[in-house]
């Protein structure tokens, strides 16, 4: 069994098919993870992530696996902080409280989630908020709600489901943390993969399958060649997307369904400071500056501060340089915390960015639903010839979608019906 890819889905797929096959793990990246990543980089306090941070919604089958590791987690806590600095309502009359702006934004709010609840045929948010939310008086909850879509999301609304960001928007979970970072668990996952007897290879960048009923030969870059009865893939819906990996025969009707899912992108800037420049108690700061979205270290005094940018501001970032980018981040911090840019400048101690889209074993950060993600679904789950097999984050239909617990839950999917039907 050749596994391409040593993310969380590759790592999970290896340890629970080790007892079953001789697994061969290929990873293109020189380290294993994907796109959790946790490093120690010089100029911070402690380990940052790189990628993914949050256990989003319930969680179970992450916070099972953090138990058998022995590694902790901690609680998101804290008030969310939206700064708004319209002077206007949205029918441009000047004068309206924050406090009565605040209610009627909720009020509308919660009518979105209302008419989202008795939506009987999918659409995308654009053509949903176009039909419903129409009028001039709902401007801001419209822009509010395709932001929230980019933001958390990272999605498209001329493309993302609305059946898909109710089912999140719906919830009420807390968010949680790991302590000391996502990367402990990879850790913990190699080990126990190489205990089992999996072979982990990494700097092994896969560009091609050949394959056949019962037989499939892995190419890669130099005279990589590898050959195994099964192979399952969990590269990012990005590569798939991309074409990335050429198959010998072609899977046209594969990478089709593959691109009708969404993949978005986001730009991550880490700040170091000499000293915290923001009030305590606040889990999230919210804005519409370029670098909208920053939340200081869970549970950690750390004055260490991430900013998010995802979904269009995240395309329009990619192109700067990393100077650029901190700038552009050292403005938004000045904007809402309403400070002078030169003392922000002056705290600064360390900076850090990240930005998947640039990493082309990856191509972006994690996937969201669109209204054809379904029937794509449908197609990437079903095996070709009991010989190739799909999985990942993007490969998954259940709760709380683009997170490490959809990769973890659809890797153990596939493993549980690959060990049906050897059992057999």
């Amino acid at each position: 069994m050749i596994i391409i890819g040593g993310g969380i889905a590759g790592l999970i797929a290896a340890r629970e098919l080790s007892g079953v096959y001789q697994v061969i793990v290929l990873e293109a990246m020189n380290r294993f993870g994907g796109r959790i990543h946790t490093i120690n980089e010089h100029g911070f306090p402690g380990p940052i992530e790189a990628g993914a941070e949050f256990l989003h919604g319930k969680a179970e089958s992450t916070l099972k696996l953090l138990k058998e590791a022995g590694i902790g987690i901690v609680s998101v806590e804290g008030e969310l902080c939206q700064t708004d600095d319209r002077t206007q309502d949205d029918a441009g009359n000047p004068g309206n409280t924050a406090e009565g702006r605040e209610e009627e934004s909720d009020k509308q709010w919660e009518e979105l989630l209302t008419q989202m609840s008795v939506l009987e045929q999918d659409t995308t948010l654009l053509e949903f908020l176009n039909k419903h939310f129409g009028n001039e008086k709902y401007n801001s909850l419209q822009q509010r709600a395709i932001s929230y879509a980019a933001g958390f999301d990272l999605a498209d609304a001329g493309k993302v489901s609305v059946k898909s960001l109710y089912a999140e928007w719906s919830q009420h979970n807390e968010d949680r943390v790991v302590a000391g970072g996502y990367g402990q668990l990879i850790d913990f996952l190699v080990a126990d993969c190489e205990k089992r007897g999996c072979e982990l290879i990494k700097n092994a960048f896969v560009t091609g399958v050949g394959w056949g009923a019962g037989f499939v030969e892995v190419l890669g870059q130099g005279e990589m060649r590898y050959r195994a009865e099964k192979c399952i893939l969990t590269v990012s819906a990005g590569v798939l997307q991309n074409g990335d990996i050429k198959f010998n025969p072609p899977i046209a009707r594969y990478h089709e369904a593959a691109t009708k899912i969404g993949f978005g992108n986001v730009v991550k800037i880490l700040l170091s400071f000499d000293q915290q420049l923001w009030k305590d108690g606040v889990s999230f700061f919210l804005s519409d500056e370029e670098v909208p979205t920053w939340w200081p270290q869970p549970g950690n005094t750390a004055a260490v501060l991430t900013g998010w940018a995802g979904g269009e501001r995240a395309l329009a970032l990619t192109a700067l340089s990393d100077e650029e980018l901190v700038e552009k981040a050292l403005k938004s911090l000045s904007a809402i915390f309403n400070l002078d840019l030169m003392l922000i400048r002056k705290n600064l101690n360390s900076s850090k960015i990240f930005n998947w889209s640039k990493q082309n074993t990856v191509r972006g950060a994690y996937s969201y639903a669109t209204p054809q993600s379904h029937d794509a679904l449908k197609v990437l789950t079903t095996p070709l010839q009991d010989t190739l097999y799909f999985a990942g984050e993007a490969i998954y239909s259940g709760p709380d979608p683009g997170t490490v617990e959809a990769a973890i839950n659809s890797a153990q999917r596939l493993t549980s019906q690959l060990r049906l039907v050897h059992e057999k």
